[in-house]
């Protein structure tokens, strides 16, 4: 097996350095060094097990994500094409792995098939006074009103029972997640997303997000990301869930799609997709899975004096 530092020039990165980094490398072929990959770019460290990326290569993101420190580049959610027509006053939607499910302001919730069609099944959230969420996870659905308070109802949208009230916190709570151990809550008017544990007590943990104006309505998790729909337009913003911008987010990739007040993201059978439900136009909007790579895909040489070619460290 040959030496690292053949391959590595001195100055050049190599063992040690930081991810995103570039360092030269000598490659001759397949497992030339020990761990080349010529047909993927890949080269695996045999030193410290680190993972570099010949430039003029990309790999696409991944669900979980395997280099989930490296630089993201996003390519958009495309439109489907495919819309169907949602109630009037609809301000959220979810998933529950059979049917999608509407809510509307008059605390009314209408279930649809994966293709949007109505079944004509409903049922009613009778505390849940102007509701402007519904989210689901593990046979219970949650609802989320003004005033903070957090309901949730069984799949059969049963057993109405208050979970627990943010309006210590914020008397404008836009959105509730819940990924099974914590729930974030967007407050509206601190721009501000809350932390609570399983029982509802709150973390004291919270954290700003960044928005253009004062339109800020959906949120949903993807990826175990919070992906924030930040203004009229739906501009995307994309945070980890410890309030750290995950390196990618999207301006109007729904194309000036308005006042958008519900997103899920859910697979019906034909992989992952979004599905957007706006108030005004009483429609729900398909659109594909975001996509995107990691990598450089610009080959590059060193310059400073070796010749080589450079590689990007993903991990």
């Amino acid at each position: 097996m040959s030496d690292f530092s053949t391959f590595f020039p001195a100055g050049g990165g190599g063992e040690g350095a930081g991810i995103n980094s570039y360092a030269p490398y000598a490659v001759t072929a397949a497992g030339n060094p020990v761990g080349y990959d010529p047909s993927t770019g890949l080269y695996t460290n045999p030193v410290d097990d680190s993972i570099w990326l010949k430039t003029g290569n990309t790999l696409p993101i991944t669900s979980p994500r395997t280099y989930a420190n490296a630089t993201q580049v996003p390519i958009a959610p495309a439109a489907t094409g495919t819309t169907w027509a949602s109630p009037s006053s609809a301000t959220g939607i979810t998933w529950d792995g059979t049917h999608f499910w509407v809510a509307q302001t008059n605390q009314t919730i209408s279930q649809y098939t994966a293709a949007g069609v109505a079944t004509g099944t409903s049922w009613t959230a009778t505390s849940a006074t102007s509701i402007n969420c519904i989210y689901f996870y593990s046979n219970t659905f949650y609802v989320s009103v003004p005033n903070g308070n957090i309901y949730s109802y069984n799949s059969s949208g049963g057993s109405e029972t208050l979970v627990f009230s943010a309006s210590a916190q914020s008397n404008s709570i836009r959105q509730v997640v819940f990924d099974g151990t914590n729930f974030y809550l967007y407050s509206h008017n601190t721009a501000t997303i809350l932390k609570y544990d399983s029982s509802g007590t709150y973390t004291n943990f919270s954290f700003p997000i960044s928005r253009n104006v004062s339109y800020s309505f959906s949120m949903t998790l993807v990826d175990g990301n919070l992906w924030i729909l930040e203004d009229y337009y739906a501009d995307v913003i994309v945070y980890d869930l410890n309030g750290n911008l995950a390196g990618f987010g999207y301006t109007n990739p729904w194309g000036n799609k308005t006042s958008i007040y519900g997103i899920t993201y859910a697979n019906t059978g034909s992989g992952n997709k979004f599905y957007l439900v706006s108030l005004n136009a009483s429609t729900v909007y398909e659109y594909n899975d975001y996509i995107g790579y990691v990598g450089d895909p610009t080959a590059k040489t060193d310059t400073s004096g070796s010749a080589q070619p450079l590689f990007i460290k993903l991990k």
